[in-house]
C-alpha cells in the first residue's frame, strides 16, 4: 500500500497534533501535582501530631498508631511513588 503525499502530510500533522496534547496534559498534571503537594504534606503531619497526641497523650494507642501510619505512608506516597509515577509520564 502506497501513501500519497497528503496522506503522508496527514498523519505527519496528527502527530503533531498528538504530541501537543500530550505535553498539555502532562504540563496540567506535573502543575496540580505541586499545587497539592504542600497541601498534602502538612495533612500527612497533622496526622502524625495528632496521632502522637492520641497515643502518649490520651493513652489511645489504637487509633494513635492508626493515624501515625496513615500519616507516613501518606508522606511516603507524595515524595516516593508519586514522582516515581510522574516520571513515566
Amino acid at each position: 500500500m502506497l501513501f500519497t503525499k497528503s496522506d503522508i502530510m496527514a498523519m505527519i500533522t496528527m502527530t503533531e497534533v498528538s504530541e501537543r496534547i500530550t505535553q498539555v496534559v502532562r504540563n496540567i498534571v506535573n502543575q496540580l501535582f505541586e499545587v497539592l503537594t504542600p497541601v498534602i504534606d502538612v495533612l500527612g503531619v497533622a496526622q502524625i501530631v495528632i496521632g502522637l497526641f492520641l497515643a502518649l497523650g490520651l493513652r489511645q494507642e489504637f487509633l494513635g498508631w492508626r493515624l501515625i501510619v496513615a500519616g507516613g505512608i501518606m508522606l511516603i506516597f507524595v515524595h516516593v511513588i508519586a514522582p516515581l509515577l510522574l516520571s513515566f509520564l
